[in-house]
Parts: C-alpha cells; structure tokens; sequence
C-alpha cells in the first residue's frame, strides 16, 4: 500500500513538472519574434509626403509598443537616396517593406527586396512589379462624389468652375472624368467650365483671381486638390466675393479641414485621400509576413468631409 501511494506521488509530481514545462514554453510578448518592417518614403515638410512619413511612424510605433515589429522608416531627397535606403533594408533583412517611390531608379533595389523574400506594398501607385501590392485611393470616385455634393448643395442649375492640373496625370485626369460624367448624369443644365491651374495654394490664387475677373457670378468650384481650395477661398477674400457657395478640394489637409468650420456662409468640402493609407500599408505588410491573405490592391474610397464631420479628422500633430 506504501509503494502504491509513493508510484501515485510520484506520478503526480512528473504530472506537475510536464506542467510547469509546457507553460514555460508559452511565449510572452516579449519573447514573441518581431517581424521586421521598412518604410520608404520622400521627404516632405508640410506637404503629403510629410503626411506619409507621420501615419506610417504613428503605426509602426504602435506595433512597436505592442510588441509585433521593430521597425526602420527612411526619409529621402531623391530616388538615388531611397535605393541606398531600400539596400540597407535588404541589407538589415526586411521582411515587409511599405514604399511611396520615386517613378525612376527604383525598380531595381525594389525587385532585389522582393527577390530577398520580402513583401513589398506601395502607397498610391505601383511600379509594375511582380509579386508586390498596392495600397490606393479612387480618383474617379472622388471626382463622381464632389460632383453629387455641388449638386446636393447648388441644385440642377447654375455655373460650376472646374479647376484641373493637366501636368497632375492620371490624379487629375481620372478627378476630373468622375466629375463630369456625374455632372452629366445628374445636372445636364448645369454650366461648366474648366481652367487649368498649378496645384500650389499661390498660384491657384493668382490664377482663380483672373477667372473671377471675367465672371461676375459663380455659384460653385469644383477643385480636385485642397491646396487649390485654399488659394480659391483667398482670391475670394481679396475680391470681396460672396457668390460662391461651395467649393469641393481633394486629399484632407488639415488647413483646409479647419476651415470648414469658420465658413458659417459658405460649404466647403473634401474627398479624403489622405496619406493616412501608410498606415494600411504597414498593416499590410505586417499581414503578409505573417503568411496571411490580403487584397493585392487594396482601394480605399475617398470620405466626403464637411463642417458636419470636420472635427473627427482634424490632428493638430499632422504635418500634412
């Protein structure tokens, strides 16, 4: 009887060590392999690349915190400074890269990423490489949506100046076929015209100061970039004009969104295509290191902001 409770103690304190071992060997966030992930994008100060760098850091530094990457986010001054970049990443063994390339010199240190095993996801445009994915807005639906507001707003008639960048490329092109074509379908009555304009906030002021000049009423403006927006409302301040009712802009710049608010008389609306995509990007990239699915493309649809949900994307850390 003694030998039998001392096998049955015995048993059970081998129980308790396989126990014990097995919980050893459940790993905490600590010891959890972090995936490395790299974030290349060009320099900006106060523009949309600036924008990129910030939501690509604030992400990664949040992963970083939780445990699940360590990270390395390059800034560059030209596409022969983001190659070096791109190399020291491959060189560090990255195994997700997030990109917003220059269009030149950089399909080679990208395939070398993507020749290494890593997963290469790019914000807003790709460069035609196998194997790597894309993170995007829709251009043409942002168009399609600014129109529906001025016609939400202005009714079927009226006069609606349409301000493009013809050196913009398909940014511009596709904006503008969205807006047309939704114009057309749901105010044929409405007038329309389109000036070419710089996508730069003194220029586009300059520029909508001439066309004001030659028209003595405009009931809306349908620009595609929030930089022109601005320049719009401050050739309206300087000519005293308070005809114009609304005015659509593109992107989500903080200037602009803030304006919303202060324009009691006046609508102002943007599509968002904000470069708070860098954020998906890295969620992506993460995804896929992992050996999980996500979409090839992944397309983001551009949200209509006006002063009714301003508030909800103003953040006063954006360069952007």
């Amino acid at each position: 009887m003694k030998r039998s409770w001392a096998l049955l103690l015995t048993v059970l304190a081998l129980l308790t060590a396989l126990a014990g071992c097995s919980q050893g060997k459940t790993a905490s966030p600590e010891e959890t392999e972090k995936v490395k992930i790299g974030v290349l994008v060009p320099w900006g100060e106060a523009d949309w690349n600036a924008g990129l760098a910030y939501y690509a850091r604030q992400r990664c530094e949040e992963l970083s915190q939780a445990g699940e990457i360590e990270y390395q986010l390059y800034v560059s001054g030209d596409a022969s400074e983001m190659a070096e970049q791109a190399d020291r990443l491959r060189r560090w063994g990255a195994q997700g890269v997030v990109y917003y390339p220059y269009w030149d010199g950089m399909g080679k240190p990208l395939q070398q990423l993507l020749d290494t095993g890593a997963w290469v996801v790019s914000i807003d445009y790709g460069l035609g490489l196998e194997g790597a994915s894309r993170v995007t807005g829709d251009h043409e639906l942002l168009g399609r949506r600014s129109a529906q507001y001025l016609v939400d707003k202005l009714g079927t008639d009226g006069l609606v100046i349409a301000l493009n960048d013809p050196t913009a490329g398909n940014l511009s092109t596709l904006r503008q076929k969205g807006f047309e074509e939704k114009m057309i379908e749901l105010a044929p009555n409405m007038k329309r015209e389109t000036f070419a304009v710089s996508f730069d906030r003194e220029k586009a002021r300059q520029e909508f100061a001439r066309i004001l000049s030659t028209h003595p009423r405009i009931d809306g403006v349908f620009s595609m970039d929030d930089q022109v927006s601005l320049g719009v409302l401050d050739a309206l301040e300087e000519a005293g004009r308070t005809d114009v009712q609304v005015i659509t802009g593109g992107g989500g710049r903080q200037e602009y969104l803030a304006r919303m608010g202060e324009e009691a008389d006046r609508w102002l609306e943007t599509g968002l295509y904000s470069p708070a995509m860098a954020a998906d990007a890295v969620d992506n990239a993460l995804a896929l290191a992992r050996g999980e699915s996500v979409e090839r493309i992944k397309v983001i649809a551009p949200t209509v902001v006006d002063r009714e949900n301003a508030a909800a994307y103003l953040d006063e850390n954006c360069p952007y």
